[in-house]
């Protein structure tokens, strides 16, 4: 047993004492059990003697070779208790164990003597060599232990019982004389109870002596050590402890066999181990079983020695904690004496946190290696130096380089041309002292150098970071001279592409003006001719003229939306309104053709069908009106009906008829584009083939899904679902009942007519006549402006394209007039571009509505009606409000002691400021260049904004808003021709201002 350090210094008094003791009674335990061993050697050649002794005198007769070998036996147990007892760990249990053999062997004895001289099984409790079981026991009192005696006792009482009960079970004679007991072979039973009785209290009363003998020793012993230990314990303890438990390191004192003797609060925290749990346990308890052995090892080595490569040395190791977690730790090891006893102190540290970091390093660096040599850019490292300090794989690929050839060289010798390699080393320069420079964090185009000498183009990106030895830049390359090519290629062939798109775009454009400009002026009179008195063959075969000129108008208009669709500029636009209503307007579209061929039409709306929706109303009016035309189309007799329903969170649109059917082999076909069924559909009922192909890219383009289920020669059911959302009553456009105006509601309205076409001047003539209009015809834009320098027009009707000055020149001038009547004449545009994109520029220009070729009377009469109401509004509205457009108090404020010519200067100004911006933004807007308008707009609203016109500044700010942002083409637009419009009205109100503050000063002067 070791002396216990953690004893010594904080618990002095009887601990010292009994440690002390108890290190003094395991050595003589170690003597007692080699006296013991010696003593039964001496014994078992007693017995070996004297049984050969008796055996000669018997003529070896009695000689017994199992009393030999047991006698052997009992020898080389004494020897294995010998070598037991001088080990260096001292163990007690194996010794026991020993004790057990022997008594055994000792009874195999008293057994085998009986065997050798034929004695009955009786004589065994007679044999003289019973003595040797108490000699056996009495022997074991050298240990100066209890146990031991205690063992032997018990082996002896339990041979006893077994010899006894062998005995009994061979037949054994029994009395209950004494003298026969004494003088025959017979047992008597209570003689041996006797013995043993008598036995067992010499085992107690030995073992009872030991007991008070050792505890006595304990109490008594060392007590000048004791206090001496104690008086120097107390002394140090204070300051000893303090100093343990102030560290901040885990500090670990053990002795020399490696047991715990004192921890301190940082060893508890760091292990999980409180004192009481570990002081005592063996510091192998603390580490694996291989860290244990190194330490063992080495402790042992420097025992020895005095030299250790662990013992005044600091190095890794691992530590277990109490919950079994595994601490990655730095362990100092440094011995001392205490007491005259050899110990060592730990001092630990838990590393784990920085073997973390430097794993989580290790890995990160491991990682970005990989990912380094794996990129596919070229990832080349320069310190400030210049020189390179890495080159991956793809750097050398792409330059042609070894990474040992450009490791340590500059980097402006290998890659960067000669012409500048000066501006590299100047940029690197003014970069390191100034943390400036346009190529660090920015990526670039640049050109580089092959090792062959042969330049390429390349994309850069460098990063900068710092490192132990200053800074380093990270650049990043890639060749992208291939690239730049293919670029081009792309470009030109974009541009080719684009160029074909126009040219296609252009030739639809023309096709359709040249076809519907003739068309207009049949269409126009074959309305006239209606109007005179026909007989029936008369009338018929106007009738059918018209359908065909009509159906004639349906192949160019499917074409046309055709060509939107490949150019993908359908256009959704999204707003409220009523469904019911809806239906209903396409219903009586429909209802002269459903009339005049004697069918019924229907409408069915479920009940849970939202009356107000939000989508685009136009695009599925075109859709069900095209598949309603159909429907219509190919029914012979019955019925067509319109149904509404909610199917699955989408509402489901279903146009079904009783018409000739498709056969099922051909509905797959239907939404494909220029597709008809056969030739015989083609004969009967006409047709491009393309209007499902439109309703499909519509539908589509709304989020929806558009089918057909139909039976050949029953009818057939073509149904759409769309995602819509329910809309908000207010702000549903108003739909008005179709209403015919009278036709002299436009009695004595002056129009001028701006057209080049005979026969569409005639066709209109015709119509305004009717109209009770006055009206001039001009042939041409140049005739139109020269026109209005000697009249005023109401309103001008405007072809858009006239030979000598189109419509586009002749509108720009009006509006840019000086004189403000004239500048702001309504203007109608008649065209044959009938497209949305045309509509567009044309009220972009300046004009204020379109009508599409061919021209009907009553549509006619409604726009031009629509613009004579609107402009007599805003007359109302700016009579109600003078100075609405203009605030006349910072005009005020700016005509402030101006004189005359001032006056004319500034509103000069003004007025070319806001012409000079509108033909900008006109500009952008005709050519889709939104900087352009962006800058017109912002123009613009400056000059708006300095007069006081802030509705016109307020207009400007929103288009150029709109310029910045994603906004639907059609907004901007919308947007823009307001502003026109208002910039229009502010000239005209900056006109009268300037002759209020003219007529003004002129009274002052006079």
């Amino acid at each position: 047993m070791s002396v216990s350090f953690d004893s010594r210094i904080k618990k002095p008094g009887n601990s010292v004492q009994i440690s002390r003791i108890d290190s003094i009674l395991q050595e003589n335990d170690r003597r007692g059990e080699k006296a013991i061993a010696l003593f039964q050697m001496l014994i078992a050649a007693i017995v070996l003697l004297l049984h050969v002794i008796a055996a000669s005198k018997n003529g070896w007769t009695t000689l017994n070779a199992t009393t030999i070998l047991i006698v052997w036996g009992i020898l080389g147990a004494s020897f294995l208790r010998v070598y037991l007892a001088s080990r260096e760990k001292f163990r007690n249990w194996p010794l026991h164990l020993l004790s057990v053999l022997d008594g055994a062997l000792i009874f195999a004895i008293i057994y085998s003597y009986g065997a050798a001289y034929g004695l009955p099984p009786e004589s065994t409790f007679k044999a003289p060599t019973t003595v040797f079981l108490f000699l056996y026991t009495v022997i074991r009192a050298l240990r100066f232990d209890p146990v031991p005696i205690l063992v032997a006792g018990c082996t002896v009482v339990g041979g006893w019982m077994f010899l006894l009960s062998s005995v009994a079970m061979q037949g054994a004679r029994i009395t209950t004389s004494y003298v026969e007991y004494l003088t025959t072979n017979k047992l008597l039973i209570g003689a041996i109870f006797e013995v043993a009785i008598g036995y067992v209290g010499m085992v107690a009363v030995l073992v009872l002596a030991m007991i008070y003998a050792r505890r006595f020793a304990k109490n008594t012993a060392h007590v000048e050590d004791l206090a001496h230990a104690n008086l120097r314990a107390e002394d140090n303890l204070a300051n000893y402890d303090e100093l343990l438990n102030s560290s901040v390191d885990a500090i670990v004192i053990v002795d020399k066999e490696g047991n715990i003797e004192r921890i301190n609060s940082a060893f508890e925290k760091l292990f999980g181990y409180s004192e009481n749990e570990i002081v005592r346990q063996s510091v192998a308890r603390l580490m694996s079983e291989d860290h244990a052995m190194k330490l063992r090892a080495a402790i042992e080595m420097f025992l020895t020695t005095n030299q250790s490569e662990l013992v005044g040395q600091s190095f890794e190791s691992q530590g277990i904690a109490k919950d079994g977690s595994v601490l990655e730790i730095e362990i100092a090891i440094s011995n001392f004496t205490a007491s005259g006893m050899e110990c060592f102190a730990g001092f630990i540290r838990d590393i784990g946190e920085r073997k973390k970091a430097q794993a989580s390093e290790k890995k990160a660096l491991s990682q970005f290696e990989r990912a380094v040599n794996a990129a596919m850019d070229a990832i080349i490292i320069i310190d400030e130096s210049g020189e390179v300090v890495s080159f991956n794989p793809a750097a050398e690929e792409i330059f042609g380089y070894e990474n040992s050839h450009a490791i340590g060289r500059k980097l402006s010798e290998l890659i960067i041309p000669e012409k500048y390699r000066e501006a590299h080393e100047n940029g690197m320069k003014h970069y390191l002292a100034t943390g400036e420079g346009p190529v660090i964090a920015n990526r670039i185009e640049i050109e580089g150098m092959h090792a062959s000498g042969t330049e390429m183009l390349l994309e850069l990106a460098i990063q900068d970071m710092d490192s132990n030895n200053g800074k380093v830049f990270i650049g990043y390359a890639r060749d992208i001279t291939e690239q730049k090519k293919t670029e081009e290629e792309l470009i030109s062939a974009k541009i080719d592409a684009e160029s074909a798109s126009r040219a296609k775009a252009s030739f639809l454009a023309m096709m359709s003006h040249e076809i519907r400009t003739p068309l207009n002026g049949v269409l126009g009179i074959l309305s006239l001719i209606k109007e005179t008195k026909l007989d029936k063959d008369q009338e018929k075969l106007l009738n059918t003229a018209k359908e065909s000129g009509q159906s004639l108008l349906t192949i160019i208009n499917d074409i046309l939306d055709f060509s939107k669709l490949e150019a993908g500029k359908f256009e959704i636009q999204k707003g409220s309104f009523d469904a019911t209503r809806l239906i209903k307007s396409v219903i009586r579209l429909i209802q002269p053709q459903v009339e005049e061929k004697g069918l019924e039409i229907e409408f069915h709306s479920d009940e849970n069908v939202p009356q107000i929706l939000h989508g685009d109303a136009d695009r599925i009016r075109q859709v069900l009106l095209n598949l309603a035309w159909n429907a219509v189309k190919f029914t012979e007799a019955g019925k067509v009906k319109i149904t509404m329903e909610e199917k699955e969170g989408k509402l489901r649109f279903c146009v079904i008829d009783t018409g000739i059917g498709i056969p099922a082999e051909n509905q797959d076909k239907l939404f494909a584009e220029f597709t008809t069924l056969d030739s015989e559909y083609v004969s009967r009922f006409g047709g491009t083939g393309l209007g499902l192909a439109i309703c499909k890219a519509l539908v589509n383009a709304m989020d929806g899904e558009i089918g057909v289920f139909s039976e050949h020669g029953k009818g057939s059911v073509f149904w759409f679902n769309l995602p819509l959302e329910i809309g908000e009553m207010e702000d549903v456009v108003k739909e008005d009942e179709e209403v015919l105006l009278p036709d002299d509601l436009l009695k004595g309205v002056k129009i001028l007519v701006a057209e080049d076409n005979a026969t569409n001047q005639l066709v209109v003539s015709r119509y305004l006549k009717q109209l009770q209009c006055e009206f001039d015809l001009a042939s041409n834009g140049k005739e139109a402006v020269n026109a209005l320098s000697s009249k005023l027009y109401d309103v001008i009707l405007m072809d858009v394209s006239m030979p000598e000055m189109d419509g586009f020149e002749a509108t720009r001038i009006i509006r840019e007039s000086d004189d403000p009547e004239m500048s702001g004449i309504p203007i109608i545009a008649l065209t044959a571009y009938a497209s949305m994109e045309d509509r567009r520029k044309l009220l972009a220009a300046g004009m204020d509505e379109v009508l599409p070729k061919p021209v009907f009377k009553e549509d006619l009469k409604r726009a031009v009606s629509d613009l004579l109401n609107s402009k007599l509004q805003q007359s109302e509205n700016a009579v109600s409000s003078d100075f609405e457009l203009i605030n006349q108090d910072i005009l005020d404020s700016i005509v402030d002691g101006m004189d005359a010519e001032e006056l004319e200067r500034l509103f000069a100004e003004f007025r070319k400021d806001i012409q000079r911006y509108l033909k900008t933004a006109h500009e952008g807007l005709d050519q889709n260049d939104n900087p352009t308008l962006e800058r017109a707009s912002h123009g613009l609203k400056g000059a708006a904004g300095i007069m006081g016109a802030s509705l016109l500044a307020d207009l400007a700010g929103q288009v150029n808003e709109r310029c910045l942002e994603e906004v639907e083409p059609v907004e901007l637009v919308n947007l823009a021709a307001e502003m026109a419009k208002v910039a229009s009205n502010v000239l005209q109100e900056s006109d009268r201002l300037k002759s209020i503050y003219t007529d003004r000063l002129n009274e002052v002067g006079s």
